[in-house]
């Protein structure tokens, strides 16, 4: 055996015209032409030829078309020494295919086609070796192509031995051998000085595969090429197709997850699981006729199911159910591939499967077929007894995302792929397995920084020191611009912090809501969620001369704090109700047969989610598509029976006694079933019973209450809660307006005379401002206060609802007023009328009261038109028809 010889990188030169007539002639994508650029330039610069240049693409985008340009590429710098090196037969067979002329799978696009040479037929080297240049074809040389199984490759436990047949052994041994016309193919192998290894399923042969990588590494190649959708985290990557990409630009179909929402049951789940996935396959078969039919020039494509099993006996076991009459009814209509059914006649349907003569509708597997199996036919796909986690895998739902037809047709049933799971995938979406295997894990936004300060204000200057030591300067104008810091204020004056100095320039898809980043029509830039907040200064603080903006107070105006034990409590009020506990045996009959008679059982559907990703939020979420009808399972009636008792105790307005569970179960449930017209129970009808005893429960709690009688109850509150408060950054005290075009709903007004605080905000300029105008100038009006819900000064007007009036005053008569202003149409409102008589009520129970019961309480709602005509406090108090005490 002759000793290897050292390796040595490639010498090759960077063509970008060459690589632009590749991408042409051999219909690369745009995508495959970016990634063979990269690659070029990998191999034409500083590497390590052990250590393989790894594609990481994912499954669908075309990797065996790079490949073929790869290979025409160093052909034309006079690179005549190519191995790609295959995981299994099946990969293999379809790799030699690729580069044989006149085969269904053959890349067209290279003017000499390359010599391929396999374990099973040596005769393209044997006449190259007789050939003194390698075998000539006009002015320009083949490429010897070596396409081997890596278990091929490895070196056999025993070099003597068979060397005939199929074996894996006897193969190994025989590439080792001293082949009479040729020589050695090994020691050949390992001669050649510009040895180019490519690795399909790359990673299949990683460093966890010791004796696979090995064996590469043993032919010392002068560069090393893996291909794979799956690249590790030690991997020598140069360029990435992500799978949310080729999604995106659809290169490859879009997934849809498929489940029933009431999942499948434990007995005859399988069975009902595949029933399901024939009527979905059904309607993509009768899509991908419809589309046939309208584009008569291209092929016609069969929709089939791939399923995949636990083992090779569970498979064999769903082979011979689906050729049952129950399903598709044909022992040539299913194909079961796995290690132990995996002979000639099995490859060739297998190879067949996208020609339209194939009988095959369903290939059962196990793992067999995770990797390099190239169809488009695949249109629906079961996964039983898989973990949710293991079914979005490149490797699992890869083998169908090709597109059937070769490009996106527009129709959603034919440009996407049902993969039916035994339950919904939400909750898997966001776990780093998900987002690594549709490459959106090394898209994360990176980590906020916290800082000292920001700025609150445009304009203003700011400066402030990051935890990493870094210093930051410039104007609050950089704000939410790229190179700034985007930055908002909390209502507790806390900044949030994001730097976007790093952030992605990704190309927006036109709705900045949902993108969360540059939206490049307005150049506007926001961030969903900030990480940290940075705290603001104390007075104490060493600003170094920095400019802090200080908050406005609002505070009791100083002629109302000086009064020594000043204080005002408002009579907050509460409601509840009062009604004896309710008992099941309340239920009316006819009630229940009403119930019984809205059962229905009208059959089950198959949610269908569509996976959207957003690219820009590297996040995975779903949206609801068309679903499919289907059968609903069948129940027992004592399992109804068993589902009702369960709601029914579980419904919790009715109370858990004892007493009522029993009717429950002894009397209601029997009762319902009995009354209902359904023969036959289904899951679906189970359901529909179920929530039709529910509703049945709660609507008669419902009833049992509205019978019952109110209680109210008076808490006084102590008004204004607090005697000064300061306004959050950026909000300031105005001073008073006079006109409506001037005045903005909610800002802070000051100026005022009789109002206890010395600022206040409002709704409305007619129906609350110019209100408070009236009271702020009456002699009759010792004090006014605009109550803010912080106070806590609320009257109830339904056990469920409360309101928070707009002022309380107090007149020189000593009636303390609760006021509403409202505008006209509020005289119409149901709501607003239901306040009005609450708080009319309310204002006649402080009578009883003995917190109130020596003041004096009115309650007045005026109405804009009122408070616009009114000269005076008095003239509103006259034309609002107030109700006052005694």
């Amino acid at each position: 055996m002759i000793a290897p010889r050292t390796a040595a990188p490639l010498t090759l030169t960077l063509d970008q015209a060459v690589i632009d007539q590749i991408g042409r002639e051999f219909g690369l994508r745009q995508h495959n032409r970016e990634g063979l650029r990269e690659l070029i330039v990998a191999l034409t610069g500083d590497y390590e030829p052990s250590t393989p240049l790894v594609m990481d693409m994912c499954t669908g985008s075309g990797k065996t078309y790079l490949m073929a340009g790869l290979i025409e590429y160093l052909r034309r710098q006079g690179i005549r020494h190519v191995m790609v090196v295959t995981p299994s037969k099946v990969v293999q067979s379809k790799t030699v295919q690729n580069f044989t002329p006149g085969t269904r799978r053959y890349i067209a696009g290279s003017a000499v086609e390359p010599q391929v040479t396999t374990p099973q037929d040596y005769s393209a080297w044997r006449t190259a070796q007789a050939s003194p240049t390698g075998q000539l074809f006009g002015a320009e040389e083949a490429v010897q192509l070596f396409v081997f199984n890596i278990q091929q490759l490895i070196a056999p436990k025993e070099l003597e031995g068979e060397t005939s047949g199929g074996g894996v052994q006897a193969t190994q041994r025989r590439i080792r051998r001293v082949d009479e016309s040729a020589g050695n193919l090994y020691d050949y192998l390992q001669q050649q000085e510009d040895l180019v290894v490519i690795a399909d399923e790359s990673h299949l042969y990683g460093s966890q595969a010791k004796a696979f990588h090995q064996a590469v590494r043993d032919l010392h190649p002068a560069a090393s090429v893996g291909l794979t959708a799956s690249a590790g985290p030690r991997d020598h990557v140069v360029y990435r197709y992500p799978l949310y990409r080729a999604i995106a630009e659809m290169m490859v179909k879009t997934p849809v997850i498929a489940y029933r929402e009431s999942g499948y049951p434990e007995e005859g789940g399988e069975e009902l699981q595949l029933r399901d996935a024939l009527t979905l396959l059904a309607t993509k078969q009768a899509a991908y006729e419809a589309h046939a039919a309208v584009n008569p020039g291209g092929k016609r494509v069969n929709a089939v199911l791939f399923v995949v099993c636990a083992d090779v006996q569970h498979a064999t076991q769903i082979a011979s159910l689906l050729r049952s009459p129950a399903y598709l009814g044909s022992d040539d209509a299913v194909l079961q591939v796995d290690n132990e059914h995996e002979d000639a006649v099995t490859l060739q349907r297998l190879e067949d499967i996208d020609q339209a003569r194939s009988t095959v509708r369903a290939v059962v597997s196990v793992n067999k077929l995770k990797e390099g199996w190239d169809v488009r036919s695949i249109a629906v796909m079961v996964t039983l007894r898989a973990m949710v986690s293991e079914v979005l895998t490149q490797q699992t739902i890869g083998r169908g995302l090709r597109l059937p037809f070769g490009e996106y047709t527009g129709h959603r049933t034919i440009d996407t792929l049902d993969v039916l799971s035994h339950a919904s995938f939400k909750k898997m979406l966001s776990s780093e397995q998900i987002l690594k295997e549709f490459g959106l894990e090394k898209a994360v936004p990176p980590a906020a920084r916290r800082v000292d300060l920001t700025t609150p204000a445009t304009g203003t200057q700011w400066t402030g020191t990051s935890h990493d030591g870094t210093g930051d300067s410039g104007t609050a104008d950089d704000i939410g611009r790229p190179g700034g810091t985007w930055g908002e204020l909390t209502d507790r004056g806390e900044a949030v912090v994001v730097p976007l100095t790093d952030q992605p320039d990704t190309q927006s898809d036109g709705n900045p809501e949902r993108d969360g980043f540059l939206d490049h029509s307005t150049a506007a830039w926001s961030v969903a969620t900030p990480a940290v907040t940075a705290v603001l200064l104390d007075d104490d603080a060493d600003l170094g001369g920095m400019h802090i903006p200080v908050p406005d107070v609002v505070q009791l105006q100083d002629k109302f704090a000086r009064v020594s034990g000043f204080s005002v409590a408002f009579p907050s009020v509460t409601m509840e109700r009062s009604v004896e506990p309710f008992t099941v045996s309340m239920v009316d009959r006819d009630d229940i047969r009403r119930a019984a008679e809205r059962i229905t059982d009208a059959g089950d559907v198959i949610a269908r989610d569509e996976i959207v990703i957003n690219r820009l939020k590297r996040r995975i979420t779903t949206r609801a598509t068309q679903q499919a009808n289907v059968e609903s399972v069948p129940m027992d009636a004592d399992e109804v029976e068993a589902a009702l008792v369960a709601a029914g105790g579980a419904v919790q307005a009715v109370p858990r006694t004892a007493a009522n569970v029993t009717t429950i179960r002894r009397y209601l449930v029997p009762e319902l079933m009995n009354q209902a017209r359904i023969d036959n129970w289904t899951v679906k009808s189970a359901a529909s019973a179920v929530g039709r005893l529910e509703d049945l429960l709660r609507e008669s709690v419902r009833n049992h209450q509205a019978r019952a009688r109110t209680v109210s109850t008076v808490i006084p509150v102590r008004v204004p809660s607090t005697p000064s408060f300061s306004l959050p950054l950026g909000e300031t005290v105005h001073e008073p307006v006079d006109a409506r075009a001037d005045f903005v709903r909610r800002r802070w007004y000051g100026g005022w005379d009789r109002s206890l605080l010395t600022a206040a905000r409002f709704d409305s300029f007619s129906g609350e401002y110019a209100l408070a105008q009236k009271l702020d100038i009456s002699p009759d009006i010792v004090w006014w206060l605009r109550l803010e819900p912080r106070d806590r000064a609320s009257i109830a007007y339904t056990p469920r609802n409360a309101y928070h009036p707009d002022f309380l005053a107090l007149d020189t008569d000593g009636v303390h007023w609760i006021v509403e202003g409202k505008n006209d149409a509020g005289a119409q409102d149901e709501t607003v009328q239901l306040k009005r008589a609450a708080a009319e009520r309310h204002v006649v129970d402080l009578l009883g009261v003995e917190s109130f019961d020596e003041q004096t309480w009115g309650y007045l709602i005026a109405y804009e038109s009122e408070v616009e005509r009114a000269g005076s406090w008095k003239d509103l108090v006259a034309s609002s028809n107030p109700v006052v005490t005694p």
